[in-house]
């Protein structure tokens, strides 16, 4: 994102549309919120380590890597790429690939972008190859392939959020993996991104209110990860369910600490970003039984000060967390300032009225 804020819709359009929502789109509100949200604040730990970041400032002034002072990402880009071919109503391998193509070539031209921002080189790659808008998934196996099975980065994981808001489980566990699998073919990406975006639908169309409630959403949804993700050779299967109860123990036992954000050659590895998910998740169980409510804030912050990938990290994370709080539970001078504010709350309108298939 590249532009100064627009103005419509006037705040007052947008608090009597919120207002007027139901729970659960308050709580799908809060996620693509809170995504985007940790997407402008880990921003600023972007790559470094734990030691250098330290002082975590939000709002910031100065602008980061080229980004204007608190915006997001091509994380919440991509996310809202996504979100925009739900809301036009062919939400397929083919559509997504050529939205994403177009995003490359030139961003959100309405809110000033001439381009897609900062995508990584093998996403580019990927992207910009003659053959992805006709057949994504075969460039994106070509790729990893090549790589040697060892590309196994969070580029489809930090779009998949938006799934979630898909009412039927089943259909969002499909969605998710054929959502990875147009980049990222790697069976712990295509895990990744199932096991998010099932944790955000159970979050909004469920009711999370017992440690028991949080426990037994997290077995399920990492049960149908495992599902989703079955393949014929079985030293990848055994590599996959390692990796996830190696990643899914640890972040929901243990410190934040204990994984490494910054750890410089994993700093883009799926299951790092995936973690911070799930320790937010234990971090909603932590609040439940002492009877407190999470602060978004300091959640957020503790992540982002662990360095590496922060905005991916802080984007997974900020998804969940957004979801469990709610829009209501947001921090409103966190919101206001992000510089493309109301066309967000424009097109979240649309797609909350317009999608496809009934969202909320």
């Amino acid at each position: 994102m590249t532009s100064e804020p627009l103005s419509t819709p006037a705040d007052n359009q947008w608090d009597t549309f919120v207002s007027g929502v139901p729970r659960e789109t308050n709580r799908l509100i809060g996620m693509i919120y809170g995504h985007s949200l940790g997407d402008a604040v880990g921003l600023t730990t972007d790559f470094k380590t734990k030691n250098e970041s330290a002082d975590i400032v939000f709002p910031y002034t100065d602008s980061v890597r080229g980004f204007p002072p608190c915006d997001w990402t091509s994380n919440t880009d991509h996310l809202l790429v996504v979100m925009r071919t739900m809301s036009g109503g062919e939400f397929d391998q083919l559509t997504i690939a050529a939205n994403l193509r177009e995003w490359v070539s030139n961003g959100f031209p309405e809110v000033g972008d001439t381009g897609g921002s900062h995508l990584n080189g093998v996403m580019k790659m990927i992207i910009d190859d003659d053959a992805f808008t006709a057949n994504p998934s075969q460039v994106a196996a070509d790729v990893w392939t090549k790589s040697s099975g060892k590309f196994a980065t969070n580029g489809s994981l930090i779009r998949s959020s938006i799934i979630g808001a898909i009412p039927d489980p089943v259909k969002v566990a499909r969605c998710a993996a054929m959502l990875s699998v147009i980049t990222h073919v790697d069976p712990r990406c295509v895990a990744a991104c199932v096991l998010q975006s099932t944790l955000i639908n159970a979050i909004v169309h469920g009711d999370v209110r017992e440690t028991t409630d949080v426990d037994s959403i997290l077995r399920d949804c990492i049960s149908v990860a495992r599902r989703h993700t079955v393949t014929d050779d079985a030293e990848v299967s055994q590599i996959l369910d390692a990796e996830l109860s190696n990643w899914t123990n640890l972040s929901y036992t243990k410190n934040i600490c204990e994984l490494r954000l910054d750890d410089i050659s994993k700093m883009d590895y799926v299951f790092k970003s995936l973690s911070c998910s799930i320790y937010v998740m234990h971090v909603i169980r932590v609040a439940i039984c002492n009877g407190a409510t999470p602060s978004f804030k300091k959640v957020i912050t503790k992540i982002v000060g662990e360095g590496g990938n922060a905005s991916a990290n802080a984007s997974c994370a900020g998804a969940i967390l957004g979801a469990y709080l709610g829009y209501s539970g947001i921090p409103r001078e966190w919101v206001d300032q992000l510089p493309n504010r109301d066309w967000l709350n424009q097109m979240i309108m649309k797609f909350v009225n317009g999608a496809e298939d009934p969202i909320v």
